[in-house]
């Protein structure tokens, strides 16, 4: 199969082998995953209109939630009262208590992206971190991305980079920035799964 440029966003596209079928342009590569074209739409379930709600959820205000909550949360911290350059006692509880607010929404924004995707309930839909570790895999098992181990690793190595580092507010909001950027794609793309399906 003939590569295209890479400035043509992930998403399903017509299959460039002339097959009738749609692929999926993950931004660098045709992937395996493909589907046949259909002629009539298909009525949707409830249980997919439920996924699909908790997937666009998660995508237009959990993920931002989540690394938001993250980057204000150490923010807070970096500055609070009696440290070197000290928010008032006030500035810091409220930093404080809208990030854990923003952690929390994030936290049940990635609950309910974790039973939409596998279908139940399970232990680590709940477990903050966990929670945003299993809608990766479980959204690179579903677009049959095989090899995401080294992937997941070095995305839980550099939110523990950033919780280290939490003095050095630069690479921090580089950090946070490009995760936010990895999960808002491969989410949009497992969006674009499940719509199109």
């Amino acid at each position: 199969m003939s590569e295209i440029a890479t400035t043509v966003p992930p998403g399903w596209y017509p299959d460039p082998s002339g097959l009738p079928q749609w692929r999926v342009w993950n931004g660098r590569e045709w992937a395996a995953l493909t589907k046949a074209f259909s002629l009539g739409r298909r009525s949707t379930a409830p249980v997919d209109l439920l996924a699909i709600s908790a997937i666009t959820r998660l995508r237009r205000f959990g993920v931002a939630a989540y690394f938001g909550g993250i980057g204000l949360l150490l923010s807070t911290l970096s500055h609070w009262p009696g440290s070197v350059l000290p928010l008032s006692p006030l500035e810091a509880l409220t930093g404080a208590t809208v990030a854990i607010g923003l952690l929390l929404l994030a936290t049940l924004s990635f609950a309910f992206a974790v039973r939409a995707i596998q279908g139940h309930w399970s232990a680590d839909a709940f477990v903050p971190v966990l929670n945003v570790i299993s809608v990766h895999v479980l959204i690179m098992r579903r677009l049959n991305i095989l090899h995401f181990a080294l992937s997941v690793v070095l995305e839980v190595f550099m939110l523990g980079l950033v919780v280290v580092t939490f003095h050095q507010s630069i690479v921090n909001i580089v950090l946070l920035m490009a995760l936010t950027r990895t999960t808002l794609i491969r989410i949009g793309l497992y969006e674009q799964l499940i719509n199109a399906a």
